[in-house]
């Protein structure tokens, strides 16, 4: 009986793309299918949820693949961003009660940027 090992990259693809999913059905559900949360911290909780959210997902991918395969690293960001951009959109034509927010992007966006820049800087701490 041979035990198998863990694939770490096999598994942040899976939780990706299952985080995507769930991400999206969020993104879609009607504005009064969300609950109020009141958090008087300066920033929006929605903004909140928006960084974090694509934070999440640009981190997953970036542990799906291997350090070296600088192509696919190209690609995922680029497809996050554009999904960033692309579901503030349909959000806004899908739902009636969901109103477009260029914040939404751009926190969307931040949320991307900041989990690449942490993925390469903590990357060449490790390799060096």
């Amino acid at each position: 009986m041979t035990k198998r090992s863990f694939d770490r990259h096999r598994f942040f693809r899976r939780i990706t793309w299952l985080w995507l999913i769930v991400l999206t059905v969020l993104l879609l559900l009607p504005g009064k299918d969300i609950p109020s949360i009141q958090w008087d911290i300066g920033i929006p909780i929605d903004k909140l949820v928006h960084f974090f959210s694509l934070f999440i997902a640009t981190s997953c991918f970036l542990l799906s693949i291997h350090w070296e395969e600088n192509k696919h690293r190209f690609k995922i960001i680029l497809g996050l961003l554009s999904y960033a951009v692309i579901m503030e959109f349909v959000q806004s034509w899908l739902q009636a009660s969901r109103a477009f927010e260029p914040e939404d992007i751009l926190a969307n966006l931040l949320g991307v940027a900041t989990a690449l820049i942490a993925y390469l800087s903590i990357g060449k701490i490790i390799k060096n």
